[in-house]
């Protein structure tokens, strides 16, 4: 699934961008996060939508608004670059993943599996799947 760009300077359309009151009275369950991030494409634009990571970018050296371009050789298949200067940045830049080598979905699940204080009840979710252990390995070291 490619990622559908409102415009190639944003990773949703800026009305999208949900209001910090109305994230904050967000509920979700696992078995609808995990569809909702369940791929890289899907998992920038949630996080964009919530403002977790930048939903534009304007370049630190020349003041102008970076585009999102490809990028295979990273995490999130995406980067920001700057037209004018050449400048690039990783869509994570100045945001709480932005030191992370984990993919953003599972930083998003291992939070939402932490807030529920719930690493011996991961492998329920995820039954015999390298990943349940991979993120109880992860909850734990955290809990």
């Amino acid at each position: 699934m490619a990622l559908v760009l409102f415009h190639p300077n944003n990773i949703v359309h800026p009305n999208d961008v949900l209001a910090v009151q109305v994230v904050r009275t967000e509920t979700w369950r696992l078995a609808t996060l995990l569809p909702a991030t369940e791929n890289t494409e899907l998992a920038l634009q949630w996080c964009a939508r919530r403002s977790l990571i930048h939903n534009s970018y304007t370049c630190p050296v020349c003041n102008q608004l970076c585009t999102l371009i490809q990028y295979a050789q990273g995490i999130d298949g995406r980067r920001w670059s700057c037209r004018r200067c050449g400048t690039r940045k990783s869509v994570r830049e100045r945001s709480f993943f932005s030191r992370s080598h984990l993919s953003l979905q599972q930083i998003v699940v291992v939070l939402y599996c932490w807030s529920y204080d719930m690493p011996q009840n991961i492998r329920n979710h995820f039954r015999d799947n390298f990943f349940s252990n991979f993120l109880v390995s992860i909850a734990e070291n955290y809990m």
